[in-house]
């Protein structure tokens, strides 16, 4: 087994004993917040795969490193830990000091693709997929529908604008700031006011950036014209 694909099996197997945790015992989150809190482990630990075997991005590594330091510190705050928190914990634990090893030297991409959508939009895309995490671990009593509105609009965005769908874009930038002014109306705690407020004011600050609209709307449309290729060209004696 090569270390990109033991890396990505022992973030699986993280996120899977996670999961189990939070159905087994998951307090002090309640109602529907343990389904959001397991879905956006998931989703993060999907790219995070992703950007590992396929990309080989060095991102991924970062990824994989914030979501077991998520794992670590929620589990502090659990209430009653079982043997699932105990091995999802070793398990990140050691795909995280796997990520950073030698081992990976020759596996990673030394530079970006040229054919990746740049920097600053990575950035946001990576940036929108930990709303669901986000508005889960920082709220643990159960609260109304309306808190996971920036989940919603986070996700939808990021799907939308990495199908280069302009409108995705302009979700993220229109979109996020009503949303996080609607998840502060929700929150019920001092904590969750100011992570919701400082994450949807980065991720507008991102958006709003002159890269992503690039990406999706070029400064220069590339117009179609016929082409005429004459079949003998003419010699210079001809011409003259």
């Amino acid at each position: 087994m090569t270390a990109p694909i033991a890396i990505a099996l022992l973030v699986a197997l993280g996120n899977l004993f996670w999961a189990a945790q939070m159905i087994t015992a998951a307090e002090p989150w309640t109602g529907a917040n343990p389904v959001s809190f397991v879905l956006g482990t998931t989703i993060v630990a999907i790219a995070a795969i992703v950007g590992l075997l396929l990309a080989r991005a060095r991102w991924s590594l970062h990824v994989t490193a914030i979501l077991g330091a998520t794992y670590a510190v929620a589990y502090v705050f659990l209430d009653t830990p079982n043997g699932f928190g105990y091995s999802a914990l070793g398990f990140s634990a050691v795909s995280v000091v796997m990520a950073y090893g030698p081992w990976l030297r020759n596996w990673m991409r030394k530079r970006p693709s040229a054919l990746g959508p740049g920097r600053v939009p990575s950035i946001m895309m990576l940036a929108g997929l930990f709303a669901p995490l986000l508005t889960a671990a920082v709220q643990p009593a159960a609260v109304p529908v309306v808190y996971q509105t920036l989940a919603i609009v986070a996700i939808v965005g990021v799907w939308a604008y990495s199908q280069a769908h302009v409108w995705g874009l302009w979700m993220l930038r229109i979109g996020i700031p009503v949303a996080t002014f609607v998840t502060i109306i929700a929150a019920t705690a001092v904590v969750s006011v100011v992570a919701v407020s400082v994450y949807g004011l980065a991720l507008s600050i991102i958006a709003w950036r002159r890269e992503p609209l690039v990406m999706v709307q070029p400064l220069v449309d590339v117009i179609p014209a016929k082409r005429f290729i004459p079949l003998d060209p003419p010699t210079p004696e001809t011409s003259s």
